[in-house]
């Protein structure tokens, strides 16, 4: 009887040492934040120093992608491959009037491809404009092409030279990449914020809440697969969509249209969701302060 308890003993103790041999650390969320600095309408370096302080308190595995406004249309043109391999790319970009759709086309590789789940903030939503807004300077706006399946329309010129340069290529139309296609804000004021539906990314974030002095971006258009999470609104008429999902291929994209003015990135309820996007979008458990 003896022999018998001490057996049931130490095969309780190995079972122990092999259970604790087996628990390893969840591997850290792997993010690439892309950006351009200085930046002309917003403060790219401050929101980054802003980042880089959030991403070290939830110990993202991270990498920050800054180059000039040109330089990173020109690394958008030229590398296929600069987001593959990682769990979120986060977009805090404006680059608006460009005409340079192989760099639009590269961006959207990254989600569509390598299924990169993508987050875009703020400036990423009103970015090449020229893929899908309706106006184009010095160009007729009846003889627009419709592209996508949103809206979208672009200029023949662009078109065509798309159409010449990649044979067989479906036209980047960054509206649908979006999910809500946006080409003009509301005045710069406080935006009331309020949730639409149960989110991750929202958890912890009051149902009504209001920024500071803030962006509110509009809709042009908006697919039928978007789930909006946030809704924003200036006074009483003046309404859009501030967060929100849309699936692309076989990954994610995020948009978070607020964060204008980097005042705003250190206020709690910005980082909450911001952070919360981000761990959803790499399926990681957000680390509580």
């Amino acid at each position: 009887m003896k022999m018998k308890i001490l057996t049931s003993i130490i095969i309780g103790i190995t079972a122990v040492f092999c259970a604790s041999e087996e628990i390893k650390p969840e591997p850290a969320a792997k993010v690439l934040y892309v950006t351009h600095e200085p930046g002309t309408y917003h403060d790219y370096t401050g929101q980054r120093k802003v980042f880089e302080k959030i991403a070290k308190a939830q110990a993202w595995e991270t990498t920050i992608l800054s180059e000039t406004y040109d330089g990173l249309l020109e690394r958008f043109s030229n590398d296929e491959n600069f987001a593959k391999g990682y769990d979120v790319v986060i977009y805090n970009i404006c680059v608006a009037n460009t005409e340079n759709t192989k760099a639009a086309y590269n961006v959207m590789k990254q989600t569509k491809e390598h299924g990169v789940n993508a987050l875009l903030v703020h400036g990423a939503l009103h970015s090449f404009w020229p893929t899908f807004r309706p106006k184009i300077k010095g160009v007729d706006a009846g003889t627009l092409i419709a592209q996508g399946q949103g809206k979208g329309v672009v200029a023949p010129a662009i078109l065509k030279k798309w159409n010449e340069e990649n044979p067989g290529e479906d036209f980047p139309v960054w509206g649908d990449f979006c999910g809500c296609a946006s080409i003009k804000h509301a005045k710069k004021a406080p935006i009331s914020v309020k949730k639409l539906i149960k989110h991750e990314a929202v958890e912890g974030v009051p149902d009504n809440y209001k920024t500071g002095l803030s962006e509110l971006y509009l809709s042009y258009y908006k697919m039928k697969n978007v789930s909006e999470i946030l809704e924003g609104k200036i006074g009483k008429k003046t309404v859009a969509p501030v967060l929100w999902e849309v699936p692309y291929k076989d990954a994610k994209i995020m948009v978070f249209s607020l964060g204008h003015f980097t005042a705003e990135w250190k206020t709690p309820e910005f980082q909450s969701v911001f952070v919360k996007s981000i761990n959803y979008l790499a399926k990681k458990k957000t680390i509580s302060k």
